[in-house]
């Protein structure tokens, strides 16, 4: 039922309507026997329900606001917990952004950059509060085309360090929620091979765990 009523929701009043249901969800679900780890899922699946929706609040902020329509094939994915499956009552947005074509600050950059911004208002509106982090789509770094985003990981992988586990972690937890999802789909196909390749890599992301 919450996940119909999100689904359902034409506003951001809407989606925080059903937003403030979650806590007596889970109450109730606890009372009946449902497991954390399962409750966990359901909270993940929502969020990222919550997510794409607030895509769509987005795109349709930036037609009314007379910024036109999306200047090319993009998507939405979610990281993190949310990603994973095991997010709690307390969690904060992890998003981020491919698009099919552009470059740093060109016009399909600019325009993913304040629509990007949108979303993480409307999540934060509606009550999954901004990522301390600031991973989040309106931030360069969480917002860049298919072809940097390889880049990105191409560097990962090439210079593997604490400082790159740290910025790839979350990362591959992606799970796309809105838009072409092809593109996340090549995205992530193309980072887990390069990634299997790199036993110094994997290391990285081992010892980062560990500590």
């Amino acid at each position: 039922m919450l996940g119909d009523e999100i689904e359902a929701a034409r506003t951001v009043s809407d989606l925080g309507h059903a937003w403030a249901r979650l806590p007596q969800v889970v109450a109730a679900s606890l009372r009946e026997g449902v497991e954390p780890i399962d409750l966990a899922a359901i909270i993940s699946a929502e969020i990222r329900t919550l997510t794409a929706k607030a895509a769509g609040l987005a795109v349709n902020r930036m037609i009314v606001g007379g910024r036109g329509v999306p200047p090319c094939h993009y998507a939405v994915f979610v990281l993190g917990s949310a990603g994973r499956g095991d997010s709690l009552l307390s969690a904060d947005q992890d998003n981020a952004l491919v698009h099919e074509t552009g470059e740093p600050g060109g016009k399909q950059d600019v325009w993913f950059a304040e629509a990007g911004a949108h979303v993480a208002d409307i999540l934060h509106d509606v009550g999954i509060p901004y990522c301390e982090g600031g991973v989040m789509a309106k931030n360069p770094g969480c917002r860049h085309s298919l072809e940097n985003w390889k880049k990105v990981v191409d560097g990962w992988v090439e210079r593997p360090g604490p400082k790159e586990a740290l910025a790839s972690d979350i990362f591959f937890d992606a799970v796309p929620v809105y838009g072409e999802l092809a593109l996340t789909t090549d995205l992530m196909a193309y980072s887990y091979a390069r990634a299997e390749a790199s036993p110094a890599f994997v290391a990285a992301l081992a010892r980062f765990a560990r500590e």
